[in-house]
């Protein structure tokens, strides 16, 4: 959006931003219903956030070159308010940033009820030596033994010894084991490609865990606001069955219920468990030979009596 005059803009409203930093952009003079405005004798301020809406003042040209992508949503007063469309975070920022929960001592403690359930999952290999890939949320847990990648979500794709994106990097049925530790968000479809490359990467007869939160449990109250999604088991079940795998019938479940304190024991089913294990299996249907039947020997005539 180009403005004619410097004054034209009186103000950009940052949403939760810092107050001081509004108060710098304005220095504080106000201007009509205590909208600061930009005094064209001062020097300009940058605020190196991202606004939610600018207010753009008349002054003395209310005209602006452009249209505003949202389009202009009131005037009134040579004041206009114009709803301006920032570029949407991409899944990966989106979900970089919602894992910072699991930094916070309530997140901690489901990571550290899941550890010995990661361990004995990358472990499930069908055969000996195969390696394994584990997508967590943070760095902050110990890696188990064993060959193996661990990878993290971040703004720019999976980071860890490689930076990647999806595609995986990886080689087809390579890998015995995955585990999938809150990476996943509900159906969009950034998960449900993650999900198909895991099926892709696992050997026959190679197990994927999945650890997603509980959106049952009391629990949820701990993350409420934080950025996290939490479905229900089934909703994962069906999407693991699309990409090939069996997933097991009933989830177990882990974790605190509200307490944020370590619980490492399984459950049958979530219950009130503040996270939940569904495991999935690849299994290859191999062919069948067919055995040739023989032609039934018949005689050439039969005796008359």
């Amino acid at each position: 959006m180009e403005l004619r005059k410097p004054a034209d803009v009186v103000g950009v409203v940052m949403g939760d931003q810092d107050a001081d930093r509004l108060q710098a952009l304005g220095d504080g003079i106000q201007h009509r219903a205590g909208v600061a405005r930009v005094d064209e004798q001062c020097s300009a301020v940058v605020v190196d956030q991202t606004p939610d809406v600018v207010v753009v003042e008349g002054g003395q040209s209310e005209e602006a070159h452009g249209e505003p992508s949202g389009g202009r949503m009131g005037h009134d007063g040579g004041t206009a308010a114009y709803n301006v469309r920032m570029p949407a975070l991409s899944h990966q920022a989106q979900h970089a940033a919602a894992k910072q929960w699991f930094l916070l001592p309530a997140g901690q403690a489901v990571l550290d009820s899941e550890h010995t359930v990661v361990a004995d999952a990358l472990a499930a290999h069908p055969v000996v030596g195969l390696p394994w890939l584990w997508l967590a949320p943070t760095l902050t847990a110990e890696v188990p033994e064993g060959r193996g990648l661990r990878l993290i979500a971040s703004a720019d794709g999976w980071r860890g010894p490689m930076l990647c994106r999806l595609p995986l990097p990886l080689a087809s049925e390579s890998l015995g084991a995955v585990v999938l530790q809150h990476v996943l968000d509900g159906e969009r479809a950034e998960s449900v490609a993650l999900i198909e490359e895991c099926a892709r990467v696992l050997v026959p007869g190679g197990r994927l865990g999945l650890l997603a939160l509980n959106p049952l449990s009391p629990y949820r109250l701990r993350w409420y606001g934080s950025g996290q999604s939490a479905c229900d088991p089934s909703t994962w079940r069906r999407l693991l069955s699309d990409a090939g795998l069996t997933p097991e019938p009933v989830a177990q479940g882990v974790g605190p219920q509200w307490s944020p304190v370590a619980s490492p024991s399984l459950q049958s089913g979530p219950g009130l468990r503040a996270s939940y294990l569904q495991r999935a299996e690849k299994r290859a249907f191999p062919m069948t030979p067919i055995r040739l039947r023989k032609p039934m020997a018949l005689s050439d005539g039969v005796p008359a009596a």
